[in-house]
C-alpha cells in the first residue's frame, strides 16, 4: 500500500488579514520584436482529433519554450522546421535571434501534433517533432550563452506521437530520462476495458518513459527501458525525480503502468485482488449490511455472492479478468435467506442480506474473522448525540463582530473540485505507487518552475488563496510537498477568469499573471511594504503592505497568444508573427 502524506501549509505563509488587491494605473512597458524568416509553426487539430483530451492537448499547448538555466533566452519553431534562439538584450530593448538545429519537418499531416522543446538540464535538449512517427532527437546544447550549434547525440521513434513533458540526466550511468505525453484511444489500451464500463471514454492519456544511453549507438539501439503509464482522462501534472528514480502524477483518475520492457506488468485490478480486503457490517431489525472498498475497475457484475441456507454459509468473491479474490468465506453467527442486494458506489460495495430470524440481535457476523469489522450502529450514533445536547443551544449566536467566511451555498460551479485528484509517486523499480498525496478539495490552478535543479512545482487553491508546492525527493518512508510561497486571494480571483488560458509566474514567485488567449494579461503583485503610512479610513487600522494588480491590453487586440514564458522582471508573449517583451516593475511608487 502506498505510504499517504498530506498538504501542511505553513502558517507563517499565509495572510488572514489580507484585504485584497489594488489596481495599479502604472503602464507595463512593452517591447516588440518581429519574426523573419517564417511565422511560429502552430497546428490545429485534424478532425480525428476531436476528444477532449486532444483538444485540450492543442489549446493549452505553449509554443514559446523558456530556458530555466540561462535568463533571457526563449526558444520556438518556425515554419520552416528550424529551432530559434532568441535572446533578449535588456540594454539594447531588443532580441538576437539565431538558428541552433535545424529539424526533420515533413508537411504536416492529419493527426500530427505541434513540436516540443524540454531544457530542463543544462547541457541537453531534447526535441520532438510531432509528427507521425514520433520521431524524438536529443542534442548536447554546450554552453548556451553562446552562439554554438546543438549536437544531436541520440534520435528515436516511438509508436504515438506526443509532446515533450520532462527531461532528467544521470551522469553516474550517462542515462537520460525522457517523458512523453500523449493522447491514444482508448481501444489500444486493453486494460481500461475494465474501467469506467459505464461511462466509457474514446480517448486516454499515456504517459512514456524512455531510458536512453546515448553510447549504445543510434536509433533503437540506444533505449535502455521503455515505461507507459495510462491515465483514463486529464493529467494535470508529470515530473521526473532527480536522477530519474521515480515519476510523479497529478491526476483524478488512476495512473497505473500498462507496459515496462524490463518485466511484465499486472493489470492494477490484478494488484488490486491480491491485497486483503477488509469490510466493515452493520445491522437493523431485519438485515444484515457488509461494506468493503474495492478498485474502481470493479462494478457489480465482478461480485458474486454464494448463500448456502442450511450450513448458514456466506461466500462474496470478486471476479477479475484473470484472477479472483475471496472476500468473505465462513459460517455466519445466524441464518440468513437466499435473498440479497449488491450496490457499488464510488469504489465502495455493499451487500444486503436479509436475516432469517428478524429482531434478532447480532453480536458477531462471522468468527474469528481478522478483516471483519463491526460499524456503529445507527441507533449507537442517536444515541450518542443524544447525550451531547446540554452541550449544544438552539438560541442564535450574535455575529455582528464576527467575520463571516463562505459556506456552500456561495459557492460557485468554478470553485468546484473533483474528491479524486492526487498526487502519486511511481518509483523505477515498481509497478504501484510508492508514496500519494491528497489533493481532494485543492483547485487545479496551474505548474511553475522554482529555480532549477528544483523540480516543477503545483499552484492549488486553498480556501480563497494559492498555494505553491514543490515535491521533494522521500526520505526513509516519508514524502512531503513544501510549502514555498502563498498567493493570497488569488485562488478566488482567477476562478473567475473564465478566459484564461495560461496561469504562469516566475521562479521567484514575486507575481502572477492569468493570460487571456488573446488581447488581455492580468498581474497580481505579492504584497509589498509601503514607503508611507496609510490609514483605513473605515477601520482606523494602519495599512502596512499593498497588493497591485495591473490589467495588460496588448498592442494587437486580435492576434492569438501562442506562448508564454515568465521571468522575474519580464513575461514573454508569443504571436504567430511576433515576440512580446512585458517588463515587470516591482517597485511602488
Amino acid at each position: 500500500m502506498p505510504v499517504l502524506s498530506e498538504l501542511s501549509p505553513d502558517t507563517s505563509l499565509l495572510t488572514p488579514d489580507f484585504e485584497g488587491y489594488k489596481l495599479s494605473l502604472d503602464k507595463v512597458p512593452i517591447f516588440k520584436h518581429e519574426i523573419s524568416g517564417g511565422g511560429v509553426n502552430h497546428l490545429e487539430p485534424s478532425s480525428d482529433q476531436f476528444s477532449f483530451l486532444f483538444v485540450r492537448l492543442f489549446g493549452l499547448h505553449n509554443h514559446l519554450h523558456g530556458d530555466p538555466w540561462t535568463k533571457g533566452h526563449v526558444y520556438f519553431f518556425n515554419e520552416n522546421g528550424e529551432i530559434v534562439k532568441n535572446v533578449w538584450d535588456t540594454d539594447k530593448r531588443s532580441f538576437e535571434s539565431s538558428v541552433v538545429a535545424t529539424s526533420s519537418f515533413n508537411k504536416p499531416v492529419s493527426g500530427d501534433l505541434n513540436p516540443t522543446i524540454c531544457l530542463d538540464t543544462p547541457k541537453h535538449a531534447a526535441v520532438m517533432d510531432g509528427a507521425s512517427g514520433g520521431l524524438v532527437r536529443i542534442f548536447t546544447t554546450g554552453d548556451r550563452n553562446s552562439n554554438e550549434s546543438w549536437q544531436e547525440v541520440a534520435s528515436f521513434k516511438i509508436d504515438v506521437v506526443g509532446v515533450l513533458k520532462g527531461l532528467v540526466s544521470n551522469q553516474e550511468s550517462n542515462e537520460i530520462h525522457v517523458l512523453i505525453e500523449s493522447v491514444v484511444h482508448s481501444e489500444s489500451i486493453p486494460e481500461l476495458k475494465y474501467q469506467d464500463e459505464d461511462q466509457p471514454s474514446e480517448s486516454a492519456t499515456l504517459i512514456h518513459w524512455l531510458t536512453v544511453n546515448p553510447t549504445l549507438g543510434k536509433g533503437e539501439d540506444c533505449i535502455v527501458s521503455k515505461r507507459k503509464i495510462c491515465v483514463h482522462g486529464v493529467v494535470e501534472y508529470v515530473a521526473l525525480e532527480e536522477g530519474g528514480q521515480a515519476v510523479y502524477v497529478a491526476s483524478h483518475k488512476e495512473a497505473f503502468f500498462t507496459y515496462d520492457s524490463n518485466r511484465p506488468c499486472t493489470p492494477p485490478i490484478e494488484r488490486a485482488l491480491r491485497e486483503p480486503i477488509n469490510y466493515t457490517w452493520d445491522q437493523t431489525e431485519n438485515e444484515v449490511f457488509v461494506t468493503f472498498s474495492i478498485h474502481s475497475a470493479i462494478d457489480k457484475k465482478c461480485l458474486d455472492v454464494e448463500i448456502d441456507e442450511e450450513e448458514r454459509k456466506l461466500k462474496i468473491t470478486i471476479k477479475g479478468p484473470e484472477h479472483s479474490k475471496v472476500v468473505i468465506d465462513g459460517v455466519l453467527a445466524q441464518g440468513i435467506t437466499k435473498d440479497f442486494e449488491v450496490s457499488v458506489v464510488d469504489g465502495r460495495a455493499e451487500i444486503r442480506l436479509n436475516k432469517k430470524e428478524a429482531d434478532q440481535t447480532w453480536e458477531e457476523f462471522i468468527a474469528d474473522d481478522p478483516h471483519g469489522a463491526k460499524a456503529p450502529h445507527p441507533e449507537e450514533i442517536t444515541k450518542a448525540a443524544a447525550g451531547l445536547e446540554k452541550f449544544t443551544s438552539e438560541d442564535k449566536m450574535d455575529d455582528e463582530n464576527i467575520n463571516q467566511g463562505f459556506n456552500a451555498g456561495q459557492l460557485e460551479e468554478c470553485d468546484s473540485e473533483a474528491v479524486s485528484a492526487r498526487l502519486v509517486r511511481l518509483p523505477l523499480t515498481s509497478h504501484s505507487p510508492s508514496h500519494t498525496v491528497l489533493l481532494s478539495g485543492h483547485q487545479w490552478i496551474g505548474a511553475c518552475r522554482p529555480p532549477p535543479p528544483g523540480l516543477p512545482a503545483l499552484l492549488l487553491r486553498h480556501d480563497v488563496d494559492a498555494l505553491v508546492w514543490q515535491p521533494n525527493e522521500p526520505k526513509d518512508s516519508t514524502w512531503t510537498l513544501s510549502h514555498l510561497s502563498t498567493f493570497p486571494g488569488f485562488g478566488y480571483v482567477q476562478a473567475s477568469k473564465t478566459s484564461r488560458k495560461w496561469v504562469v509566474c516566475p521562479s521567484a514567485l514575486g507575481w502572477v499573471a492569468v493570460v487571456d488567449s488573446q488581447q488581455h494579461i492580468y498581474l497580481y503583485h505579492q504584497p509589498q511594504p509601503l514607503q508611507t503610512q496609510l490609514v483605513n479610513r473605515k477601520s482606523g487600522q494602519k495599512v502596512k503592505t499593498v497588493a497591485r494588480q495591473q490589467v495588460v491590453s496588448l498592442p494587437d487586440n486580435t492576434a492569438r497568444i501562442l506562448g508564454v514564458y515568465p521571468e522575474d522582471d519580464k513575461l514573454f508573449v508569443l504571436h504567430k508573427n511576433s515576440i512580446l517583451v512585458l517588463s515587470m516593475n516591482q517597485n511602488q511608487d
